[in-house]
């Protein structure tokens, strides 16, 4: 049993807090693996007693994983388009849940346009991203969100650090502008995606 301010490895008990369950699965040699989508997905079911369900059993408070953008994923993605994807941290992946209804939804996505050009942005493609409306709980069945994922990249060369700097400022804009609809940025970055939503963790 772990005491206070105990130290062993990099654990220390002074940092632990009592908060919503989570967990980190990495590889040390910074390999990217399916694997650790595995291992993080098994790590999000042992998380469930973590998490509050309503009256409908498949309703929770949310889950979500957040992993590496997977490049060779997106590159096998978009060749069905002949879409050519930069190199990585060439390009960043934004990932948004759009208001359902046509009219708002393509209003967000001007929205998203106007901004990301505002500060020398493009979009490459817009990704529909496969759900399975299976797993949602009747409470939430036509409620879900119309989910994309925006490939961006800059209008000119730039370092990755200005390129991150650049989509801070875009996000901040689009949220401003969009915050009376429903609409979230999940993520918005050349080097992470985050997957979430109104589910079981199993």
């Amino acid at each position: 049993m772990l005491t206070k301010n105990r130290k062993i490895g990099l654990y220390d008990s002074f940092n632990e807090k009592d908060s919503c369950g989570i967990g980190l699965v990495a590889n040390i040699y910074n390999i990217p693996s399916r694997d650790i989508i595995e291992y993080g997905l098994k790590l999000l079911c042992n998380l469930t007693h973590r998490g509050a369900v309503s009256a409908d059993p498949k309703a929770g408070d949310g889950v979500g994983i957040l992993t590496q953008i997977p490049h060779q994923f997106f590159q096998k993605e978009l060749a069905k388009k002949e879409i050519i994807l930069p190199s990585p941290d060439g390009y960043a992946l934004g990932m948004f849940f759009l208001p359902r209804t046509m009219d708002e939804k393509k209003y967000a996505v001007e929205i998203i346009k106007k901004n990301l050009e505002k500060f020398g942005l493009d979009i490459l493609t817009i990704r529909d991203v496969p759900t399975n409306e299976d797993v949602l709980g009747h409470s939430i069945k036509g409620n879900e969100p119309s989910i994309k994922q925006f490939i961006i990249i800059p209008k000119n060369r730039i370092k990755t650090k200005e390129f991150e700097i650049k989509l801070f400022l875009a996000r901040r804009s689009i949220e401003i502008q969009l915050k009376s609809f429903d609409f979230s940025v999940v993520s918005l970055s050349t080097r992470i995606v985050t997957y979430k939503g109104m589910i079981m963790s199993n």
